[in-house]
């Protein structure tokens, strides 16, 4: 009764973390991603170095290899980025990490600075997936944006 008074929850969007093109986790290329394992999300192809965070909240953890970190949503999921693929294997090599665990943060905050022609030249994949590994305690996870994004102006998905 009375629902038309009950207040509905906001819209919250995740925004690119890097300028770059963005792909579904299916076209990733690693299972871990590409089968959600981890959760289901979205990845951008970086053409740029710098890795930013994707929306409003808590830093929650940063690896200390600066390959991935996490920001809580106040009132809702951890937001998962991870940079590369096997990446972790650099042991913290060819990243600098500019967050640090329990910052509060806006979309678009710095949060990693990644020696792409570094890592290339090792053979590593930077493609970068921003995961949502809880969504379903949270609602469905809409997609919003593939291709051509700005790294924290790019709405990409949204919960």
């Amino acid at each position: 009764m009375f629902g038309f008074l009950k207040k509905k929850k906001q819209q919250t969007e995740i925004y690119a973390p890097v300028d770059g093109r963005a792909i579904s986790l299916e076209e990733v290329g690693d299972g871990v991603f590409s089968e959600k394992l981890v959760g289901d999300g979205i990845a951008v192809i970086p053409e740029k170095d710098q890795i930013v965070v994707p929306v409003d909240g808590e830093i929650s953890f940063v690896m200390e290899t600066g390959h991935a970190f996490g920001v809580r949503v106040p009132d809702g999921p951890e937001i998962l980025v991870h940079i590369g693929i096997d990446t972790v294997n650099e042991k913290g090599e060819g990243f600098q990490v500019q967050v640090k665990a329990h910052q509060p943060v806006k979309a678009g905050t710095p949060a990693v600075l990644v020696d792409r022609e570094a890592l290339y030249k090792k053979g590593y994949n930077l493609v970068t997936m921003v995961l949502v590994p809880e969504i379903d305690s949270f609602g469905s996870l809409q997609f919003l944006k593939k291709g051509e994004v700005c790294a924290g102006k790019s709405a990409v998905l949204a919960f």
